[in-house]
């Protein structure tokens, strides 16, 4: 994996993954770094582009309108989900990523909910658990 910051290429030791995952995230870049490399690596970035150059950059003609950018990316979506999806997107970097933890722990809630159910059958079959129906009461 080459740096970005340092320019050096360095490998991550097999199944060090800090995101928990398979896939290599894109802000996972300083897992390897120590707190004075990180420092001295912001400090020669900073050096590079110091602040006051920030004030005349200019967005080129050609770059896409950053609302129309969200407004794109939510469409298909579930609209009461948009706020907590935007909420949660910051934590989760990449909107794939999001989607892709999501899709994840619904489908494995729903197994869970199916074996759940199946078991509670079960129970009732086998009169371990009482069975009570609202129009029975």
């Amino acid at each position: 994996m080459r740096d970005r910051m340092t320019g050096t290429t360095k490998t991550r030791p097999a199944g060090a993954n800090p995101s928990g995952g398979g896939r290599r995230l894109e802000h996972d870049l300083a897992w390897h770094l120590s707190q004075k490399e990180r420092y001295a690596a912001g400090k020669a970035l900073r050096k590079a582009c110091p602040r006051e150059s920030h004030a005349v950059w200019k967005a080129p003609s050609n770059r896409r309108d950053p609302v129309e950018m969200v407004l794109a990316a939510e469409k298909g979506r579930l609209p009461e989900l948009l706020p907590l999806r935007a909420a949660l997107s910051g934590y989760m970097g990449k909107s794939e990523v999001f989607d892709e933890a999501i899709s994840t722990f619904s489908v494995a809630y729903a197994d869970q909910t199916e074996k759940d159910h199946a078991a509670l059958e079960r129970a009732v079959r086998r009169k371990q658990v009482k069975a009570v129906f609202e129009e029975d009461r």
